[in-house]
């Protein structure tokens, strides 16, 4: 089978490196919110997904990694399924979803990742270097003992994609990590997710800057519903594709960057990231 990319897809999903999702349904309360045919996320590239709001890229997120039970469909990690390997799959949630007011301290937030490793037992000496390289990683080490309630959109962010990397997983999926932050947060953590997946990490995030991921995607799935199109950013994101996902919705959403010409799009340019 050819795939959008132009190359030939494996014989079978249980041979293929990287997160591999198949006619996966995801709803709430009995009703399905999005449905995901085929998804293709492999190491060494970063894969973005983008669609209007409403259309299922968070719900889609968090019925890959067993948030939200799905009600059909296979997701899996290397071959095997990701819910009997969730160690190797960290998740970088919205920062809307935590409570920041909470009374912890940066570095907890940050030692959390090490939780599907540790459980509640004693923290080892590995695991305080990896959290306190983390820390270092995206900026915050300075900020290790203050409380979360201090910081700023930005340092929310790179707070959240601590936690992931101190996990150390095959995957990193991350929904709308560059939500909020300003242009420094925003090219340190591009930065460190393309050496992220030049390591072989499969790097999964959504965005909802078309003219970002553009610039930084390799692989582009547009979601409304259900996926629209895949495929390297110059086909995925098409004035045709855009204008089928988005209309229709446009009473819900808008994408914040009006398509360019296929001829017009740079290629993907997401630093330590080969092509």
């Amino acid at each position: 089978m050819t795939s959008l990319d132009g190359g030939t897809q494996p014989a079978s999903v249980h041979e293929a490196p990287g997160l591999a999702v198949r006619d996966l349904g995801v709803g709430y309360g009995g009703a399905e919110v999005v449905r995901c045919p085929r998804l293709d996320a492999e190491p060494g590239r970063i894969t973005a997904i983008v669609g209007p709001n409403g259309g299922g890229k968070s719900t889609l997120l968090k019925g890959i990694i067993g948030l939200l039970t799905p009600s059909r469909g296979t997701a899996l990690l290397d071959g095997r399924p990701v819910a009997e390997q969730l160690r190797a799959v960290a998740f970088m949630p919205q920062r809307a979803a935590l409570d920041w007011d909470f009374p912890a301290q940066v570095r907890d937030v940050v030692a959390m990742g090490r939780y599907p490793h540790r459980g509640l037992r004693r923290r080892t000496r590995e695991d305080h270097e990896i959290i306190a390289r983390s820390l270092e990683e995206v900026g915050l080490a300075d900020l290790a003992t203050h409380p979360i309630r201090h910081l700023s959109g930005g340092q929310q962010q790179r707070l959240l994609l601590a936690r992931a990397l101190a996990q150390q997983g095959r995957a990193v999926l991350l929904d709308e990590p560059l939500d909020g932050v300003d242009l420094t947060s925003e090219q340190l953590i591009l930065d460190l997710l393309g050496r992220a997946a030049q390591r072989g990490t499969v790097i999964v995030l959504v965005h909802h800057d078309l003219t970002t991921v553009r610039q930084v995607a390799h692989h582009v799935v547009v979601i409304s519903g259900t996926v629209v199109a895949a495929g390297p950013p110059s086909r995925a994101l098409s004035p045709g594709v855009i204008e089928q996902a988005y209309t229709g919705a446009s009473s819900r959403s808008q994408p914040h960057a009006s398509p360019a010409p296929e001829a017009s799009e740079p290629a993907a340019r997401t630093p330590g990231v080969p092509r």
